[in-house]
């Protein structure tokens, strides 16, 4: 049932009320709600009539209806007029609130976002307006983005971003200009909004997030990895936004931000990401536990041949101070090993069988175990097992202190 679609007609003296007998309807006009006699049927657009008696819904509705007719002060001339009005504003804006925004009340409610008094109530009540309704403001909207009191932006990002994003997509230019704005709050709302755009035209507008990679603000720089990292597999793979995204897991100086840096590239085609196993390697020894962890996760699934080449480093983290890392090595040696050149094979066995003894006392559990299993694998008595996916993935005391 459409019940933005009804007319409500009443019963004066329990008789339908004729062509021109008024007094007993309830008037559902532009210009506001009539105050008149109680009403009790509703008759929709198409003739049919719906007694409230027995029809739970239409008594709600036609209670809501009464309730509103009492005052005729939210809508049309008055409305605007309340809105004017300092001292009335917020009770104008809840009051639509209560009741309901139309199309027409949305050009009215739009430059008040950027009232700090009234910005919150605004925004609200824009994120509730049908969407068809809000799209032909949104130019507007975004003309009025860096005027929003910062703690009331999400609310404005939240309201465009249920738009259509194709339709969306049409203020890209909008959208990424914001993303230059001087103010930081505006600059990560609007790579938010950017985020719900269609790929091509964040794709589009790729130079700007790079530009961000940069910025001062962390926030801004993970929002600009987390945009970037959305992209298709082989526009990662293109410069200048790979070269920019390894320079940010190497380099970043938060560790957030080079963890969000790892899983974008780990989303790059197989050879492209294959080909970055040294520089994946080497944050291993990342500062940030979190980090080191994430990168042994991206590794481990690498295939053997392409870990192959990486024997030596592998075994280099046998002797790690995070127990999670050496886990890895051993793991993912066990993994590689089957890889190895023959004239390589021995060499490399008998220096990881070296290494191993020194874990088979190891502090944690899990090393130990793993070391004893590839240590009897090593000496030919232990068929293959224990997968690299079966990794921990629980912190430790000894992540945070590694």
């Amino acid at each position: 049932m459409d019940l933005t679609a009804l007319q409500k007609v009443g019963r004066p003296n329990g008789k339908d009320a004729g062509a021109g007998e008024r007094n007993g309807e309830v008037e559902v006009a532009r210009e506001g709600f009539v105050s008149r006699p109680p009403v009790n049927v509703l008759q929709l657009t198409d003739g049919q009539r719906i007694d409230s008696a027995t029809s739970p819904m239409a008594a709600t509705f036609l209670s809501a209806v009464a309730t509103r007719s009492i005052d005729s002060t939210c809508t049309g001339e008055k409305l605007a007029a309340r809105l004017a009005d300092p001292t009335q504003r917020r009770a104008a804006i809840e009051t639509l609130g209560e009741y309901g925004l139309t199309s027409a009340d949305v050009p009215l409610i739009v430059p008040f976002i950027s009232d700090s008094e009234v910005a919150f109530q605004a925004a609200s009540l824009l994120c509730v307006v049908p969407p068809q309704a809000l799209l032909p403001h949104v130019a507007k909207i975004l003309d009025l983005f860096e005027s929003v009191p910062d703690d009331m932006r999400w609310r404005v990002v939240e309201a465009l971003s249920k738009l259509d994003p194709d339709e969306l997509g049409a203020h890209g230019d909008s959208v990424a200009r914001l993303m230059g704005s001087s103010q930081d709050d505006s600059r990560r709302r609007a790579l938010e909004l950017m985020a719900s755009l269609p790929p091509a035209v964040i794709q589009q507008h790729a130079p700007a997030a790079i530009s961000l990679l940069d910025d001062e603000d962390e926030d801004c720089r993970l929002g600009a990895v987390e945009l970037l990292g959305g992209l298709p597999p082989e526009a990662l793979a293109q410069p200048p936004l790979l070269p920019a995204l390894r320079r940010v897991m190497a380099d970043d100086e938060e560790g957030c931000v080079r963890m969000g840096a790892v899983g974008a590239l780990s989303k790059l085609p197989v050879g492209a990401l294959t080909a970055l196993a040294p520089d994946l390697m080497a944050r291993l020894e990342d500062s940030e536990w979190r980090v080191r962890r994430h990168v042994s996760e991206v590794l481990a699934g690498f295939k053997a041949d392409a870990l192959a080449p990486h024997a030596d480093a592998v075994l280099q983290r046998l002797g790690h101070t995070d127990a999670r890392v050496r886990e890895w090595a051993i793991a993912t040696f066990a993994k590689l090993a089957s890889a190895l050149e023959s004239d390589q094979a021995a060499d490399v066995g008998a220096r990881a069988a070296t290494a191993l003894k020194g874990l088979l006392n190891d502090e944690d559990r899990r090393v130990r175990e793993r070391a004893t299993w590839l240590g009897a694998k090593l000496a030919g008595n232990l068929a293959p097992a224990a997968p690299v996916e079966a990794l921990s993935t629980a912190e430790t005391p000894a992540d945070r202190s590694g």
